[in-house]
């Protein structure tokens, strides 16, 4: 009788205790939310869609096919959330200017196919529609809308040239110009600017300038270069760029005001070089070509001379192509700029000297000479 009485006693006080103890565990949450909370949007929940081509957005001529650029998805942490299929959307809901397939991006200046004879898939040609303008296009997923891309018609483009850039006058080194070019259509007539889209430009020679999306140009590195313009798959000469090259070399010892300077045999002696051009910027990182006039006893490098018997020799630096200076055949001359051999280190009034003795040398600024002992 007490052993029943002690099981029923059991069953009334422990069972609820675990069935509640169970049931609580069960309650608990493992969702993180934005805000560090308990309630609101979800982390790897998507609130951001980028859309690209962002900046430069789309140019197409009429009846002509594109696409836009890769959709991104991310969550409020900025963290990548993998999205199987975005839904695009064009402005133009006549679906004659701008058509998007929904499915894919792929854009039409005109208007898709669509219900077409014959079983053609829809969305496979584009039937132009001669309208120009600009729209917009957005890609959503999850219940985010991405940025606008702005999708350019114009007419077919029959050339480009390049404004915004003097084809008479230089640009000094880290200097920055903007580019800009016009487009003409296939009859010569100037597109208006404002549904061609923006251009994409290139240097043929590298080095030279340095172009941003923006077309902003930078010069670097003295010479010339012919300049491209891209856009709606048409690209086309432009115009030149040139970045000024030096009017003046003068060739220092580091360290030393001094008239003189000792440089004993199999020791290498620094030498630097001061390059300005015409605007007296001082111009670096130049691939400079140093000569000797007695290379076999006096060998000149990059920067530096190291004898290797006693005499004597002068050294000029001289910005030589293709080195330094570059230009093409048909720009060589202009804008001041340097023919090869024309341009070498100045030389000054007196004279340095180096031997291979205590005596060595005197530098000139443009020249340095050494005698024997």
């Amino acid at each position: 009788m007490r052993r029943f009485v002690l099981l029923a006693f059991l069953v009334m006080f422990f069972i609820p205790v675990s069935v509640s103890i169970t049931g609580c565990s069960r309650n608990k949450s493992s969702a993180v939310y934005c805000n560090g909370g308990d309630s609101g949007i979800l982390t790897g929940q998507i609130t951001t869609i980028n859309l690209e081509p962002r900046l430069t957005g789309v140019s197409l001529s009429s009846g002509q096919m594109g696409s836009v650029g890769t959709a991104s998805a991310t969550d409020c942490k900025g963290n990548s959330v993998s999205v199987s299929n975005f839904t695009y959307a064009s402005s133009d809901t006549t679906h004659t200017l701008v058509d998007v397939n929904p499915s894919t991006g792929r854009l039409c200046a005109g208007s898709w196919n669509r219900n077409s004879a014959g079983g053609i898939a829809d969305y496979t040609y584009c039937n132009s529609t001669t309208l120009t303008g600009t729209a917009t296009v957005t890609a959503s997923a999850g219940g985010a809308t991405s940025n606008t891309v702005t999708v350019y018609v114009h007419p077919i483009i029959g050339s480009v040239a390049l404004t915004g850039v003097s084809q008479t006058d230089c640009v000094s080194q880290g200097k920055a110009i903007t580019l800009a070019a016009d487009a003409k259509d296939t009859s010569g007539n100037t597109i208006d600017p404002k549904i061609v889209g923006k251009f994409t430009f290139a240097a043929q020679t590298s080095g030279i300038v340095t172009i941003d999306e923006n077309g902003v140009a930078t010069a670097a590195q003295p010479g010339s270069t012919l300049i491209t313009a891209s856009i709606s798959n048409a690209t086309s000469t432009a115009g030149y760029f040139s970045t000024c090259p030096p009017t003046s070399i003068a060739l220092n010892i580091p360290g030393s005001s001094s008239t003189s300077v000792n440089v004993n045999p199999n020791t290498t002696q620094p030498i630097t070089a001061t390059v300005l051009d015409k605007n007296n910027t001082t111009l670096t990182n130049l691939t400079l070509t140093y000569v000797s006039t007695t290379p076999r006893t006096i060998p000149a490098a990059t920067g530096s001379v190291t004898p290797t018997f006693p005499g004597a020799a002068a050294i000029t630096a001289f910005c030589l192509p293709p080195t330094c200076n570059p230009s093409p055949t048909d720009r060589v001359g202009p804008w001041q700029l340097v023919l090869p051999g024309q341009l070498t280190a100045q030389p000054c009034t007196s004279r340095r000297r180096i031997t291979s003795s205590s005596r060595i040398p005197r530098l000139l600024a443009g020249t340095l000479s050494t005698t024997p002992v």
